[in-house]
This record gives structure tokens, C-alpha cells and sequence, in this order.
């Protein structure tokens, strides 16, 4: 392997291991910001759910101090009708609206409860929106675009490479020497030295590699 392309290589895998290190600290900061978003989230629901037993909580009390309260109305009403010679439709009209007084006061205690309780879910509709855009807002790596970016690496990579390959360095072996006996101008016939045959044991001259055909090595 040539130098230049024994550095490109080297310079890859640092590239793609630099990659593979960003990808997977993105992938750290989005589950960190997604662990923190619904922690969050899960305070605020606790806090909604507190508020909302006390609100509960407190319409209860309100009520049934209405009810003693109304209670204690209908007690005095019904010894001051006693004192005063009261009786018949007459008490039983303050009565009636004593229990009516009540009955209002409490149908007031419900809406207000109903409406405390469905700012809670307005609330709480809003806080799942801001998790949720808090998640978004930090995404995990692409997988796809990051096998993306490291196949374009290894693509440039081997354009660098192919680029700074020295000359005569691909190709058949036949291609080579061909090249190799053009650049210096033809080699002259090859002989080997021998002991027997024909040529009572001198040099045998063997045929150029120009006339030997190319069996592609």
C-alpha cells in the first residue's frame, strides 16, 4: 500500500470513529433532555393533583358548612315561630327558604369547583405540550443520516486514494510490464545460462517479451 493512501485510510477510520462518538453523544443529550422533561412533567402533574384534591377538599367543607349552617337557620326559625305563635304554611315557608338559600349556595360551590378543575386540565394540557416540544427539541441521532455521511466518507476516501495511486500501480501484471518496458524503452532479449543442449552449454537466447503473447497474469 502506498503512503498517501495508507494516510487517506488512516484518515477515515479517525472520521468515521469521530461519527460514530457525535452520533452517540446526541444520542446521550437527547435521552438526558428527555429524562429531564418528564421529570418536569411529573412534578407539575403532582402539583396539579394536590391543587386539585384541595379544591375537591375544600367544596366539601363549604357544603356541609352550608348544611350546618342552614341546619342552625331552620332550629331558630322554628323556636322563634314557636315564641311568637308561628305555625302551618307560615314556618313552613321560611323553612322551604332556608333549604332553597342552601340549595343555590351549593349549585354556586359546584360551578366554582367545576371551573377550578378544568383550569387544571388547561394546565395540564399545556404542560404536556411544553415536554413535548422540550423532547423535540433535542433529537437522537439519525441512523440513516448518519451511515449517510460515513458512506460518503469511504466514498471520498477511495476517490483520494484511487487519485494518489502511483503510476503503473493497478492493472494486470502483463499491463504493468508493458508499461514498465515502455517507459524505459523496450528490454533487450533475456538469455539464460546453461551447461547442455544445442548450444554446447553457452548462453540460450531467449525470445523478447515483446513476441511473447500476453496470457494475462
Amino acid at each position: 500500500m502506498c503512503v498517501p493512501a495508507a494516510i487517506a485510510i488512516s484518515s477515515l477510520a479517525i472520521k468515521v470513529g469521530s461519527d460514530i462518538e457525535a452520533a452517540h453523544a446526541q444520542d446521550s443529550a437527547a435521552s438526558a433532555n428527555k429524562d429531564a422533561a418528564n421529570a418536569a412533567e411529573s412534578n407539575s402533574f403532582n402539583a396539579l393533583a394536590t391543587r386539585q384534591l384541595q379544591e375537591q377538599q375544600s367544596a366539601i367543607d363549604i357544603e356541609q358548612n352550608a348544611a350546618r349552617k342552614t341546619a342552625g337557620d331552620i332550629g331558630l326559625t322554628h323556636l322563634a315561630a314557636a315564641q311568637n305563635g308561628v305555625s302551618g304554611n307560615s314556618l313552613d315557608a321560611i323553612k322551604s327558604e332556608l333549604t332553597a338559600q342552601k340549595g343555590m349556595y351549593n349549585d354556586s360551590v359546584a360551578e366554582n369547583l367545576s371551573n377550578q378543575l378544568g383550569q387544571i386540565g388547561v394546565e395540564k394540557t399545556g404542560i404536556e405540550a411544553r415536554t413535548q416540544s422540550q423532547i423535540n427539541a433535542v433529537q437522537p441521532a439519525d441512523p440513516f443520516a448518519v451511515g449517510m455521511k460515513i458512506a460518503g466518507s469511504v466514498l471520498g476516501t477511495m476517490t483520494q486514494a484511487d487519485a494518489t495511486r502511483a503510476p503503473g500501480g493497478g492493472g494486470s501484471v502483463a499491463d504493468r510490464s508493458s508499461g514498465i518496458a515502455g517507459q524505459y524503452g523496450g528490454l533487450p532479449p533475456l538469455t539464460l545460462m546453461g551447461s547442455g543442449g544445442d548450444n554446447g552449454g553457452g548462453a540460450m537466447p531467449l525470445l523478447p517479451l515483446s513476441t511473447i503473447p500476453n496470457v494475462g497474469m
